[in-house]
């Protein structure tokens, strides 16, 4: 009925998952019940039951007087809300990016680690790198977290359908900068926007990087 994937990739891990509706009927997923969950067991829900307004204020001010002035103004603007939730047809996605891993948890190498050797990736060279790597399995790892989705096939939920999405760190590598990113984003450091193959040549979709300035 649904497919779910994620991608990490990016600074900090902000993780990106997309819902897709692969049936003939629309679903609805309900963000209030939908939690990103830590290793600490801190939930916190993709939907915040908080209105938002934005708009603008014009004030008047006049001074008839050394002693006597008035002043009115308009304001106009829209209130918004988030919707709880979402209606999705069938063959259509939405896509979620809120919470990163980093900010939750923070990673430490361990006391077992071997140096492996590769080649510098912003030259054209043949010299090599080292890179320091720490591997975990479940039960060493630095930090674990979950992604907890509540979808059902009527908006009443009637009969909710729930997706437990459990996620561990299995490795940590100690790499430079500018190896990681290549010369162009490690001059400019990592505003870019343009996290593409060419200039991220470790990029895969369960990975993510911290750049210490």
């Amino acid at each position: 009925m649904t497919h779910i994937s994620y991608n990490f990739y990016s600074p900090n891990g902000n993780m990106r998952f997309r819902i897709y509706n692969v049936s003939n009927k629309p679903i609805y997923i309900d963000w209030k019940n939908t939690l990103y969950i830590s290793s600490a067991e801190s939930r916190k829900s993709y939907w915040n039951d908080e209105s938002v307004y934005v708009g603008t204020f014009t004030s008047i001010d006049l001074q008839w007087t050394s002693w006597l002035n008035t002043n009115s103004g308009v304001s106009r603007g829209v209130i918004t809300k988030p919707e709880r939730i979402t209606f999705l047809p069938p063959n259509s996605g939405v896509e979620v990016s809120k919470y990163s891993v980093y900010d939750s948890q923070e990673i430490h190498m361990s006391n077992q680690n071997f140096v492996a050797n590769d080649t510098i990736n912003w030259k054209k060279s043949k010299k090599t790198v080292k890179i320091t790597k720490s591997i975990y399995d479940i039960q060493s790892t630095p930090f674990s977290f979950r992604n907890y989705i509540s979808i059902a096939k009527t908006e009443d939920f009637k009969e909710p359908m729930y997706y437990d999405f459990s996620f561990f760190v299995s490795q940590v590598w100690n790499i430079n900068a500018r190896q990681l990113v290549g010369d162009f984003l490690y001059k400019t450091y990592m505003d870019s926007t343009a996290i593409s193959s060419k200039y991220h040549p470790y990029k895969q979709v369960n990975r993510f990087f911290v750049v210490e300035k």
